[in-house]
């Protein structure tokens, strides 16, 4: 592993780790430009240390708004980058922000990022085993 940085260590305290593995499973209030920017940056973690799959599970976000189109368009462009197709993510969010059509994962498919959106951890985790 790297020597830890200041974002390092808010990595480590903020994502749990599993086999191979992470999770960053946020609760509260959180704005959406922050929280995507620090899952970019714990995706660069993650794949500068080997760890192949990341699940974000931001159902504990309280007031958390569906992204527009752009919103997505953007950040899969940066979370792709950060991956350089090394490291796989699994979303999950409640129903009524998962888009119908998944725009978000056929953006992200676009631009070389393996990911998903699901309702439950259960199916996330399964997911994203097949990518481990």
């Amino acid at each position: 592993m790297k020597s830890a940085s200041i974002a390092d260590r808010s990595i480590q305290q903020l994502v749990t780790f599993e086999d191979n593995y992470a999770v960053f499973a946020p609760e509260g209030a959180m704005e959406l430009q922050q929280g995507i920017a620090f899952v970019t940056e714990t995706i660069g973690y993650c794949r500068e240390n080997d760890i192949r799959g990341l699940i974000v599970d931001v159902r504990g976000v309280v007031g958390l708004k569906n992204p527009s189109v752009a919103e997505k368009f953007w950040y899969t462009q940066d979370w792709a980058k950060a991956s350089e197709r090394k490291v796989a993510i699994a979303l999950v969010a409640n129903r009524d922000l998962i888009d119908p059509t998944k725009i978000g994962v056929t953006m992200a498919e676009n631009v070389g990022l393996r990911s998903h959106v699901f309702d439950n951890m259960e199916d996330a985790v399964e997911w994203l085993k097949r990518y481990l």
